[in-house]
């Protein structure tokens, strides 16, 4: 045999081979195969749509067939979530929602070639919520840290985006900031400003949010608390107005001050105050229609204090006595003065008439 022959022979088996390796190849390539592959759906708002969506996003697993060379370009496209728009349905806040007819008619599915022949799980129920706008004020909530004066919040109100099925009934409350969440610690007496962030009271809905979600806070930590004894607290009688004219109420031993001191505990700054007007401080014996009628022979007082400051001692029970001059004999004294005094003018026994 000539070597051109030889030679000849080689290059038509090698051609022929190639040819071969092309036709398996391509097809293998579209040979069909059904496989399955892990999948993230995300579901978005429809176009123009403001919507309040849970879950936003969950794992689903596809079931599908389709050539080998649709099967990796496939493969690919899975990598990255499969938004699902949504609209918001007027009768129910929540949908059902069949997957394999979703993911049949996507853009990502529907024109790779790709049947899907089942989807794990077949449906899902998603909360899907048209979105309102309220604009609430910020209170700060002091928990274990007393504060001395007000304290002030910036921005003073926040926008809160909740579902409008909530809106109507919370549009009347507040959300809040905690000093609780100060870890530092604070120097009494020193005025501090914090960002705090803005917490929704558990009476929100879950999907409610605040715009900004954080906030400053000035506050001033009250210094330390102080006591102080009240040397000289006046007594004070109280009754309903339409009886001054009828009882007269008669303190034993003609008492015009209680006769103990009475220790108090408060902020500094207000105790301070308190030094200076002690004697604006009264002890107030409270009687009601029912009380005076009965003619009750003793009760403990109330002393009156400023917001903030307590009374360490337990105020004491008074004795009296009580007289209706209306079923009196003859003779009954007739009281010139009320039984309530004036704020000026410290209670003791009232004056009668020879």
């Amino acid at each position: 045999m000539k070597l051109s022959d030889l030679w000849h022979r080689i290059e038509t088996g090698v051609i022929v081979t190639f040819i071969a390796c092309l036709i398996w190849l391509y097809a293998e390539a579209e040979s069909i195969r059904t496989d399955s592959a892990a999948a993230t759906l995300r579901f978005v708002p429809a176009a123009g749509q403001t919507l309040a969506i849970s879950p936003r996003q969950e794992q689903i697993r596809i079931y599908y067939r389709s050539s080998t060379r649709q099967q990796q370009r496939f493969q690919q496209r899975l990598g990255e979530p499969l938004d699902i728009p949504l609209e918001p349905d007027p009768d129910s806040p929540t949908q059902m929602i069949a997957l394999r007819d979703r993911l049949m008619n996507h853009a990502a599915i529907s024109g790779q070639g790709v049947e899907v022949l089942r989807v794990d799980p077949e449906a899902l129920f998603i909360r899907v919520q048209k979105l309102a706008s309220i604009e609430l004020p910020v209170a700060v909530v002091p928990g274990n840290v007393p504060l001395s004066g007000s304290a002030v919040v910036s921005p003073a109100t926040v926008e809160v985006r909740l579902p409008d099925r909530a809106a109507a009934t919370l549009a009347n409350s507040r959300v809040e900031v905690r000093l609780d969440e100060i870890s530092d610690e604070l120097e009494p007496g020193q005025s501090r400003t914090v960002t705090l962030p803005v917490v929704l009271p558990s009476v929100f809905p879950r999907e409610a949010t605040a715009t900004p979600s954080q906030v400053e806070v000035t506050f001033t930590p009250a210094r330390r608390s102080q006591t102080f004894t009240l040397p000289h607290v006046r007594i004070m009688v109280q009754a309903p107005p339409r009886l001054l004219g009828r009882y007269e109420v008669r303190l034993n031993d003609d008492l015009l001050v209680l006769p103990e001191p009475i220790e108090v505990i408060g902020p500094a700054e207000k105790i301070e105050a308190l030094r200076n007007s002690a004697d604006a401080v009264v002890a107030v014996l409270r009687f009601t229609a029912e009380e005076l009628a009965a003619a009750i022979t003793s009760k403990p007082v109330e002393v009156l204090l400023p917001d903030g400051v307590t009374a360490r001692t337990v105020p004491p029970r008074l004795n009296f006595q009580i007289i209706d001059h209306q079923t009196a004999g003859n003779g009954a004294a007739t009281p010139t003065s009320p039984v309530t005094p004036t704020p000026n003018q410290p209670a003791g026994p009232p004056t009668t008439s020879p």
